[in-house]
C-alpha cells in the first residue's frame, strides 16, 4: 500500500510540475513587463486548484512539483537563481495558503457552491493571500533590484488576483454530473453553439484589439457552465466587449482597429472576468433556491416512502377535519383509495362505530385537534366498511403543530386488532379454564364460590362436591399420560352432562373435579346426584381399544352449614372425600365435623414422613433367615423402621402405604437399600459367613432404569458384592407393573443380583408367569405358615405352593415361623429355609454382626 501510494505522489507531482511550468512559461512570456512582474499571473491558481481536488496525501508532492516549475521558468527567462528560488517559494507559499484557508473554512469544490463558500473563497484566494505574496514578493523585488515598493507590490496582487479568479473557479468545474450532463446529445449541440459563439467573439476581439485575453474568461465560463448560467455569461461578455469597443472607437474617432495601447492586456482580461461573474453570482443564488427545492423534494419523497411502509393505517387533516393524507394501509382498511379521500371530511372516510351497540362515534381527531391534546378510541371501537363486517380497530391521534405554534390540522394512526383481541379472549379464558378438558379451573371456581358464599344473607345454600378417580395413577403408569389425558376428558363431558345448568364441573389438576351445586342441600338430592356422577363416570370407557372403567370416591359438604368461606368449604369437602377413600374407594361422604380429627391425624404424619428421610429418622432391623436343616444363618432381610419426633418407633405397615400414596417411598427405597448395602458390605470384607442382606422394594411407580441405576450406584458405593444383594418384590405389585417388571428384573438379573418374590401365595400369579421372570427365591406369606399344620385347606396350599417352587427350582423361604410344630412341618415337607420369631426376631446391626461371627467361629449361631 505504501508503494501504491508512493507512485500516485509521484504522477501528481511530475502532472503538477508540468502543468505549471508551462503556464508560467506563458505568463512569463506574454505579460512580463520591465518591472519583473508578469500581468497575468495564472500558475499559483493552477497549483492550488491541482492540490484541491488532488488525493488526500499527495499535496506536499504537487507543492515540489510546483516549486520546481516555477523555479525552472524564471531561470529559462533570464532571471538570476536568488530571484528565481524567492519568486518560487513566495509563490508555492500562496498556493498552499489558499488550499489551507479553504480547507479550514469548510469550502469543498466537490459541492455545489452557496453564498458563503462563494463570498469566503473570493476573499481568501482572490484578496487574502494574492495579497500576502504580494507583500512578500514585493520585499524581494525592492531588495534584489530595488525596485519602487507600492507599484511592485499592485501589479504583484492585480496578477495573483485575477490568476485566482480566473483559474481556480476550474477546481470547482470539474463535476461529474456536469461532465455527464454536457455529454448528452441535446446538451453537446447546446454547447457547440456557445462554443460557436465564443469563438466569433474571440475572433472579432482579436481584429479590432488585437489582442485575444478574453480567452481568460473560459475558466469562469466553465464553472457557469456547471450552474446552468453559460447562455447568460455568454450574452453577457458579448455586451460588454460590444461597449468597451464602442468606448474605444470612440476615443480613435474612426471604426477599424484600435490601437494597442487603448486597452491594456490586464484591462482586456479584467473586463471579461467581471462580465462574466456577475451572472454567476446570480447562479450560485438559483443554485441554492434550487438545492433547497432539491431538499425539500427529497424530504417529501422521504416522508411519502415512511407513511407507505408503515404498517398502521395513517390518515393526517387540516384543521377542518379534510383528509391531506391518507397512506396505503388506510386504504386498504377502509376501502377508500387516496384520491377519493383527499379533501373529505375524515368522518365520511374513516367510520368508527361502537362494537357493542352498532351506534355511531366521533373521530378521535376531532378530539385532538379541537383540544390540542392526544386523543383516543374507546376499548370497543370498530372500523365500518361499505359491504363488509366492522374490524376492531385501535388508535392514537395527536394535533399537528403549525410554525406559529396553534394547530395546524391533526394526525391519526389506527390498526386492525382483530387477531389480538381474538388472542386476549383466548388468553382470557385460559387463565380461568383447564387447557385439557375446557372446564373451570380453581380460579373461576373460588370466584363462582364466593359469589354464592355472599348471598348467604339472603337465604343462599348448597353443596361443593370433591371427586377423586379411584387408581387414575395406576392408568398413567401403565397405559401411558395419553390415554389418561383422553380419560380425564372424557370423564369431565360426562359430569357436565349429568349436572344442571346452574352447577359449576371444575377441574382442580390431575384426578381431581370439584363441583358447585348452588340449592343442592337436601340429603336425599346429593345422594341421587351423587349416584347418577358415579355411575356416570363407571361407565366404561372405550380408550385405545381397551374398555376402561374408573371408580370415582366422592367428598360432599354444605353451605353455610359446614363452612362460610371458600377456603373452608373446600377444605370440608377434601375432609369428606379422604374419608370417602379410606372407607374403601369408589364410595361417598358428607363431611361431619368429628372426621377432622382422623384426617388431622393423617395430615400429621404425612408432614412427618416428608422429613423422615432428611432427618435421619429411619434405622435398620435384620431377620436372620436359617436354613432348616443345618441351622446356619443363610442371610438376612432388611426391615425399616422410622421413630417418629415423640420418639415412638413406627412399623412399616404404620407408614409405608401413607408413602406410596405420596411419593415418599421412592426415597425411603434409595435410602435402605444404600443403608444395607453399606452394612453388609462390612461384614463381608471382614469375611463373616451367611452375609447376605435381602430387602423389598416397592413397584408402584417401577421405572426400570431408574431401579436399576439405584442398585448399580448402592453396590458401587459400598463395594458389596452383587450376589450378596437380593431384591424382593411383593407379588401384588409385580402385577400391576405387568407391562414395565419384565425389564426391570432382566435387568437386574444382568447385574448379578438375586431376585425373590415376597408375600408369595397372596396375589393371583400363575407358573407361566413366575416362570417367565425367573426368580431364585419364593417367600411363602406368614398369613399362610400361621395356619400349619392344623388347617387342612391351609396345608394343602402351602404344599401345593411348595411343589410350584420345586418346579420352578427356586429356594422356598417360609416367613413368620414362630411355632415349632410349624417348623416341623415346613422342615418335613421340604421347605428349605426360614424366618419368624421361633429363630430370632429382627436384630440391630450389631446384634445380627456377632451372631455371624459366632457362626463364621464354628459355633451355633443361635443358643
Amino acid at each position: 500500500m505504501g508503494g501504491a501510494l508512493s507512485r500516485q505522489r509521484l504522477r501528481h507531482g511530475a502532472a503538477a510540475a508540468l502543468a505549471s511550468a508551462f503556464v508560467a512559461a506563458l505568463c512569463i512570456a506574454f505579460t512580463r513587463t520591465t518591472g519583473g512582474v508578469a500581468e497575468i499571473w495564472l500558475a499559483n491558481a493552477v497549483l492550488a486548484g491541482w492540490m484541491l481536488r488532488a488525493p488526500a496525501g499527495v499535496a506536499p508532492a504537487v507543492a515540489a512539483g510546483g516549486f520546481l516549475a516555477m523555479l525552472t521558468a524564471n531561470r529559462a527567462f533570464g532571471s538570476d537563481w536568488p530571484v528565481a528560488v524567492a519568486f518560487a517559494a513566495v509563490n508555492v507559499v500562496e498556493a498552499l495558503l489558499v488550499v489551507l484557508l479553504l480547507q479550514r473554512g469548510g469550502v469543498d469544490p466537490r459541492r455545489p457552491l452557496d453564498e458563503r463558500a462563494f463570498a469566503l473563497g473570493t476573499a481568501i484566494a482572490v484578496f487574502g493571500a494574492p495579497a500576502l505574496a504580494a507583500g512578500l514578493g514585493a520585499g524581494l523585488l525592492v531588495w534584489l533590484d530595488d525596485a519602487a515598493w507600492p507599484g511592485a507590490f499592485l501589479r504583484w496582487w492585480v496578477s495573483d488576483s485575477f490568476g485566482m479568479l480566473t483559474v481556480l473557479p476550474v477546481a470547482f468545474a470539474v463535476h461529474g454530473p456536469a461532465v455527464r450532463r454536457l455529454l448528452q446529445p441535446r446538451q453537446l449541440l447546446e454547447f457547440a453553439g456557445w462554443l460557436v459563439l465564443l469563438l466569433a467573439m474571440v475572433a472579432a476581439s482579436f481584429w479590432v484589439f488585437s489582442r485575444v485575453f478574453v480567452l481568460v474568461a473560459l475558466p469562469l465560463l466553465a464553472i457557469a457552465f456547471r450552474y446552468g448560467q453559460l447562455p447568460a455569461s455568454l450574452s453577457n461578455l458579448a455586451a460588454a466587449l460590444s461597449l468597451v469597443a464602442l468606448g474605444s472607437l470612440a476615443q480613435t474617432g474612426r471604426l477599424g482597429k484600435v490601437p494597442h495601447d487603448a486597452l491594456s492586456s490586464l484591462e482586456w482580461g479584467l473586463y471579461s472576468a467581471a462580465m462574466v461573474i456577475g451572472p454567476l453570482m446570480v447562479s450560485v443564488s438559483a443554485e441554492r433556491l434550487r438545492e433547497r427545492g432539491r431538499e425539500l423534494a427529497r424530504h417529501a419523497e422521504h416522508q411519502r416512502v415512511t407513511l407507505n411502509a408503515i404498517g398502521d393505517a395513517m390518515v393526517a387533516c387540516d384543521r377542518d377535519l379534510r383528509i391531506t393524507e391518507f397512506n396505503p394501509a388506510a386504504e386498504q382498511m377502509t376501502g377508500v383509495t387516496r384520491a377519493e379521500a383527499i379533501g373529505r371530511h375524515v368522518e365520511d372516510v374513516v367510520r368508527i362505530l361502537n362494537a357493542a351497540t352498532g351506534r355511531p362515534m366521533f373521530s378521535p381527531l376531532r378530539e385532538a385537534v379541537a383540544s390540542n391534546r392526544p386523543s383516543s378510541l374507546e376499548s370497543e371501537a370498530a372500523l365500518e366498511r361499505d359491504g363488509a363486517p366492522p374490524v376492531p380497530v385501535e388508535d392514537s391521534a395527536s394535533p399537528i403543530i403549525g410554525p406559529d405554534g396553534a394547530v395546524a390540522g391533526g394526525i391519526m394512526v389506527f390498526r386492525d386488532v382483530t387477531e389480538q383481541r381474538t388472542l386476549a379472549r383466548q388468553m382470557a379464558h385460559l387463565a380461568r379454564h383447564d387447557a385439557l378438558t375446557g372446564l373451570p379451573n380453581r380460579l373461576l371456581l373460588r370466584d363462582r364460590i364466593e359469589q354464592e358464599l355472599r348471598g348467604i344473607p339472603r337465604g343462599h345454600a348448597g353443596c361443593v362436591m370433591f371427586l377423586d378417580l379411584d387408581r387414575f395413577k395406576h392408568i398413567n403408569d401403565t397405559l401411558g399420560h395419553a390415554v389418561g389425558d383422553e380419560v380425564l376428558r372424557t370423564v369431565a363431558a360426562r359430569l357436565e352432562g349429568v349436572v344442571r345448568d346452574s352447577d359449576t364441573v371444575s377441574r382442580q389438576g390431575g384426578d381431581e373435579f370439584v363441583l358447585l351445586c348452588p340449592g343442592l342441600v337436601e340429603d336425599a338430592e346429593i345422594a341421587e346426584l351423587v349416584e347418577r356422577l358415579a355411575a356416570a363416570v363407571q361407565e366404561p370407557q372405550d380408550v385405545g381399544g381397551r374398555a376402561l372403567s374408573i371408580a370415582t370416591s366422592i367428598g360432599v359438604a354444605r353451605y353455610p352449614r359446614d363452612g362460610d368461606t371458600v377456603g373452608e368449604l373446600l377444605r370440608q369437602a377434601d375432609v369428606a372425600l379422604y374419608h370417602a377413600k379410606q372407607s374403601g374407594r369408589g364410595r361417598a361422604s358428607l363431611y361431619a365435623r368429628e372426621l377432622n380429627r382422623s384426617v388431622a391425624e393423617v395430615a400429621e404424619l404425612e408432614r412427618e414422613l416428608r422429613h423422615a428421610v432428611p432427618g435421619e429418622e429411619l434405622f435398620l432391623q435384620y431377620q436372620p433367615q436359617y436354613d432348616m436343616q443345618s441351622g446356619a444363618i443363610t442371610g438376612a432381610e432388611a426391615l425399616v423402621r422410622w421413630r417418629r419426633p415423640d420418639g415412638q418407633v413406627a412399623m412399616p405397615g404404620e407408614f409405608l402405604a401413607l408413602a406410596e400414596e405420596t411419593g415418599v417411598v421412592g426415597a425411603i427405597d434409595r435410602w435402605v437399600l444404600d443403608r444395607a448395602c453399606e452394612e453388609c458390605s462390612h461384614w463381608v470384607a471382614d469375611g463373616l459367613r451367611g452375609a447376605r442382606v435381602s430387602l423389598n422394594v416397592s413397584l408402584a411407580h417401577l421405572d426400570a432404569g431408574q431401579l436399576v441405576t439405584s442398585v448399580r450406584d448402592a453396590l458401587d458405593r459400598s463395594g458389596l458384592p452383587a450376589n450378596c444383594l437380593e431384591i424382593e418384590f411383593t407379588e401384588t405389585h409385580l402385577l400391576r407393573a405387568v407391562d414395565t417388571a419384565p425389564a426391570a428384573i432382566a435387568q437386574l438379573r444382568a447385574l448379578g443380583v438375586a431376585l425373590a418374590i415376597d408375600d408369595f401365595g397372596t396375589g393371583y400369579s400363575n407358573l407361566s408367569q413366575l416362570s417367565a421372570h425367573d426368580f431364585d427365591v419364593l417367600k411363602i406369606d406368614r398369613s399362610l405358615v400361621s395356619r400349619l399344620p392344623d388347617d387342612r385347606r391351609n396345608v394343602a396350599v402351602v404344599q401345593a405352593l411348595i411343589a410350584m417352587a420345586r418346579a420352578l427350582d427356586c429356594t422356598l423361604v417360609a416367613e413368620g415361623v414362630e411355632t415349632m410344630a410349624q417348623a416341623d412341618w415346613l422342615r418335613g415337607h421340604g421347605c428349605g429355609v426360614a424366618q419368624g420369631f421361633l429363630f430370632d426376631p429382627p436384630l440391630d446391626p450389631a446384634r445380627l454382626r456377632e451372631r455371624l461371627a459366632v457362626q463364621t467361629r464354628g459355633e451355633p449361631a443361635r443358643a
